[in-house]
């Protein structure tokens, strides 16, 4: 995941995390106000009721009816009840709203306690025990607080709209925020990534940064890339030198061996020869490698690919006479140019050599197929045996160096030889690709027609 998403999904979550929990706090706390005040307003009519019945008790029935019918709008739907300390109903407003459980809340009035207070349905339910000149007094109040219900709806209203402003502007300042925070890192990695890893030596990053961490990141990479350079320059002067090296022995060996060829003309010595050149070639191929990564052009010429594959066919048959390769072609440019790639014939001889002696070992009959097809801008070839195939995990490392797969039990290599054969034909702007299928295997190599 990019790091402008992190930090856009992290820094807009916390802050609108907070913003909510402040205005679910901010509702709550009103909500417990408005509970509390209310309760406070009843507590205050049920003292004014009990003062008035106390003083004028001579006419408290008529005083009842009187102060209820000046006082039924103080509150909407209201249903209050005073008790003497006998339990006996002295006063009980005009509506006819029912209290639930009068019984209980005076029993807990009785018992000690001066002060209860519950909800039924979104009623507020208060009782208080008070005591005026030496009696005690029993009031239970339920009402509707519709004007503090009304306020706290215009609450939600409000929070609600809040949110929603508070949250867009959030996630749009988080955006900006991340884009300036994550632009200094997206320029380091483009800087990255247009590093050309063809090139000869890897180019440092040049240019500053915003933030300390990415310009002492700039310094290490540099660093290690100077360390990478070294290296890479040690590894190919290395490869070339010990190739020059090799090629003069290589050569004595060649012609020691065809002077005895001639005095003995033992038959062991063709196979003996063959494998020395074969050894010859392959380390002609890692010169020519070696000279290419270190900056040296490559000769090119144009080459008829059938005729280099008929050569390498041909040298294949003193070391496996039993073994043979028939070549088809698929014409679909009959033009004879269609058959002529740009490229150099050591390597190209050496990465077409390892692909045909790769289908030899491992197949379990002769012969292996190689088909030519000729196209317009490309040309395709495939060579095809019946040796066991790889499984897919084994497929996904075959061009990684040392690799082996379980087919390779009982049969010489080192692994290097797909590794190498890759590396020519992506010089050669190829491709290479093994198929497994139908308990055949498949190396198809495309290359651009010349």
């Amino acid at each position: 995941m990019k790091t402008r998403i992190l930090i856009f999904r992290y820094f807009s979550t916390l802050a609108i995390s907070l913003m909510a929990s402040a205005l679910l706090l901010l509702y709550i706390l009103f909500a417990e106000y408005r509970e509390e005040e209310f309760q406070q307003r009843q507590k205050e009519k049920v003292e004014y009721t009990i003062k008035l019945l106390t003083q004028y008790g001579d006419i408290s029935n008529h005083l009842a009816d009187i102060m209820d019918q000046q006082s039924i709008h103080d509150f909407f739907d209201e249903k209050m009840m005073v008790f003497n300390e006998m339990e006996q109903l002295i006063f009980s407003s005009l509506d006819d709203l029912e209290i639930d459980h009068i019984e209980r809340i005076l029993n807990e009035l009785k018992e000690g306690k001066n002060w209860h207070e519950s909800k039924q349905d979104q009623y507020d339910v208060i009782g208080i025990k008070i005591e005026y000149y030496g009696k005690n007094y029993f009031a239970i109040s339920k009402a509707y607080d519709e004007f503090g219900f009304s306020k706290l709806y215009f609450l939600r209203l409000v929070i609600l709209g809040l949110f929603v402003l508070f949250s867009v502007t959030i996630l749009l300042i988080s955006q900006s925020i991340s884009n300036k925070l994550a632009e200094p890192i997206s320029r380091f990695t483009k800087n990255i990534k247009n590093i050309d890893l063809s090139e000869a030596s890897l180019p440092k990053i040049v240019g500053d940064f915003d933030t300390e961490e990415l310009q002492q990141l700039k310094v290490q990479f540099n660093a290690l890339t100077d360390r990478i350079n070294a290296l890479f320059t040690f590894q190919k002067r290395s490869v070339a030198l010990m190739s020059h090296e090799l090629k003069t022995p290589i050569a004595i060996i060649v012609s020691e061996t065809e002077r005895l060829k001639t005095l003995m003309n033992h038959p062991d010595l063709d196979t003996l020869m063959v494998r020395i050149k074969e050894l010859g070639n392959i380390i002609s191929a890692m010169l020519q490698i070696a000279k290419i990564e270190s900056g040296t052009r490559a000769r090119m010429n144009p080459i008829r690919i059938d005729d280099l594959i008929f050569d390498i066919i041909s040298e294949l048959h003193h070391l496996k006479p039993n073994f043979q390769f028939d070549v088809f072609y698929k014409i679909e440019n009959p033009s004879t140019e269609a058959l002529y790639v740009t490229g150099n014939s050591i390597l190209l001889k050496q990465a077409f050599r390892n692909i045909l002696v790769n289908s030899s070992s491992y197949a379990k009959r002769s012969p292996a197929n190689i088909l030519v097809n000729t196209k317009e801008k490309e040309i395709e070839i495939s060579v095809t045996n019946d040796g066991p195939v790889l499984n897919k995990a084994e497929q996904k490392q075959l061009f990684q160096e040392f690799f082996r797969g379980h087919n390779s039990k009982g049969i010489l290599g080192a692994g290097l030889g797909l590794a190498l054969t890759k590396k020519i034909i992506e010089l050669h702007s190829g491709s290479i690709h093994y198929i497994a299928k139908n308990g055949q295997n498949t190396f198809q190599l495309k290359f651009p027609v010349a």
